[in-house]
């Protein structure tokens, strides 16, 4: 008998607005590293230890290298910073948020000249100790505080990206405004004021640098009106989610895709 002809394919998997979520295959390329190789003041290693999420181990680390007379760095330096923020992080991953506010308390004003330690002489104070900072107010109970400091850290990221000298510094500086404004965001729900969270993300969406993240804030925006029991709204957000993940990765400067939230701003 003939042979059979061989079976096609199977179709690819109809795009779900929950994938934007989910670890893309192959994501993790990193190669886990032994404990206990980790020199005290390896930063790189500390890095890849966070991220495997061997906190204790981060902790327990930086602190020797910062307490061990002869192999801390000056203090201010760029490698202390990085240490300290090394430190703090996992105190705060570690639920010791009062050891990690007085820790950020120890370092006052982060933009003080002693910390004008880069090469170039500017403050060599890391993104994610700022971050940190901003966030810090919310996990001691202090959500309006720490909204405060999100948006006003969002306005700093804001002008520095205004006043870069290249567009790679602008892209760094705009995607550090628009994580500060995603913890806003989270912020917002948390207190359930889905309307001011819908109000943020069709600001973000609208300067999305790519289509792959309007994908996201499109999706989460269509999670909020679902919340606020608008179906019509959010089935339009996925939808429009759907098209843009179905897009080229090139920036957009239009705002095709979002005008659905300017019509579904209440629940029906």
């Amino acid at each position: 008998p003939p042979a059979r002809p061989p079976a096609p394919p199977p179709p690819p998997p109809a795009w779900r607005p929950s994938a934007v979520f989910e670890r893309a295959p192959g994501a993790m390329t990193f190669t886990p590293i032994p404990p206990s190789s980790v020199r005290p003041g390896d930063l790189v290693a500390t890095h890849a230890l966070a991220r495997q999420g061997a906190w204790r181990l981060v902790l327990d680390k930086t602190k020797h290298f910062l307490l061990t007379p002869g192999s801390s760095p000056g203090a201010g330096s760029p490698q202390w910073l990085a240490a300290k923020t090394y430190q703090i992080a996992s105190l705060v991953k570690l639920r010791s948020h009062a050891a990690a506010s007085e820790e950020m308390r120890a370092l006052g004003d982060l933009d003080d000249p002693r910390y004008n330690t880069n090469a170039d002489g500017s403050c060599a104070t890391p993104f994610a100790l700022r971050l940190i900072r901003a966030d810090l107010p919310r996990l001691l109970g202090r959500m309006s505080e720490s909204l405060d400091a999100h948006y006003a850290l969002a306005e700093r990221c804001s002008r520095e990206a205004n006043a870069a000298a290249d567009e790679d510094e602008k892209t760094r500086w705009s995607r550090r405004r628009d994580c500060a404004l995603h913890a806003a965001v989270n912020l917002h729900l948390g207190a359930k004021d889905h309307l001011a969270a819908l109000a943020r993300l069709d600001w973000l969406a609208r300067r999305c640098a790519s289509t792959a993240e309007r994908a996201v804030v499109l999706s989460l925006a269509g999670r909020v009106h679902l919340h606020l029991g608008d179906v019509d709204g959010a089935r339009m957000c996925f939808d429009a989610a759907a098209a843009a993940a179905g897009q080229d990765d090139e920036p957009r400067d239009d705002d095709d895709g979002y005008e659905v939230l300017k019509e579904r701003r209440s629940p029906r």
